[in-house]
């Protein structure tokens, strides 16, 4: 329960200080600082130490995960679709678990998180420009074609066979 508190208590700290506009994230790149970097390898490793059941059973562990990715998602698609293949699948199969929740917010929240992920891939099949992001959305594509058909057969069963509370995501 302690290590969950931690973790939990990272993941809160990490998403206030990523959405508070407190600094602007974008020079650390600039300025070849690998610090935010650094903090979102260490964030993303510590929520795969917890397995999805385990997550979904601790409600405050729950809402500051699915917060945490659906502003990863949002404003640093680029470095999750970087991350090695199985690490995305894992992210991605649990915000489709999130997809079932009961709660209204965190279905919300995996929603947008896919939407921002389902956003991206179609901006980068959109564009002409080759990039490392690019290849790289391509070859997981590749790897796990059923990334995005899952999400959706989850998304078109919950609305045509459940009652779903939550009907905007």
């Amino acid at each position: 329960a302690q290590r969950l508190k931690g973790i939990c208590l990272c993941m809160v700290l990490l998403t206030r200080a990523l959405s508070g506009n407190y600094v602007n994230f974008g020079v650390f790149a600039l300025y070849g600082d690998r610090a935010l970097s650094d903090c979102l390898e260490v964030i993303i490793k510590l929520c795969l130490s917890l397995p999805t059941e385990q997550i979904l059973s601790y409600t405050k562990v729950c809402k500051a995960y699915f917060t945490l990715m659906e502003l990863l998602m949002r404003n640093h698609t680029a470095t999750l679709v970087e991350l090695d293949t199985p690490v995305l699948q894992h992210i991605c199969s649990s915000l489709q678990a999130g997809l079932k929740s009961h709660e209204v917010a965190i279905s919300s929240q995996c929603a947008a998180a896919l939407e921002h992920l389902a956003a991206f891939h179609f901006a980068a099949a959109t564009d002409d420009r080759d990039s490392s992001v690019k290849a790289a959305l391509a070859a997981h594509l590749s790897r796990e074609p059923e990334l995005f058909s899952s999400q959706l057969a989850v998304l078109l069963n919950m609305i045509v066979f459940e009652d779903c509370a939550n009907q905007w995501s």
